[in-house]
């Protein structure tokens, strides 16, 4: 039987992933993902946040923030 492996760095993130890494509500990533400020795909009724983009979208918000 072949081993399974958990993907520790998926390639999509849940609201709830997001909300804990941000230490947020999911609720105020729902609000961000509505209003397009977090790109994001609807799968279903749920909201999926792509993996590259949101890592991109967070780098540029906390880059330059010193200088």
């Amino acid at each position: 039987m072949p081993k399974t492996t958990v993907d520790t760095d998926p390639e999509y993130y849940t609201v709830g992933q997001i909300a804990a890494r941000l230490g947020v509500s999911k609720m105020t990533i729902y609000r961000q993902c509505h209003s397009g400020e977090i790109p994001s795909l609807l799968v279903g009724r749920s909201f999926r946040i792509p993996r590259a983009r949101f890592d991109a979208l967070l780098a540029s918000r906390t880059s330059g923030g010193d200088q």
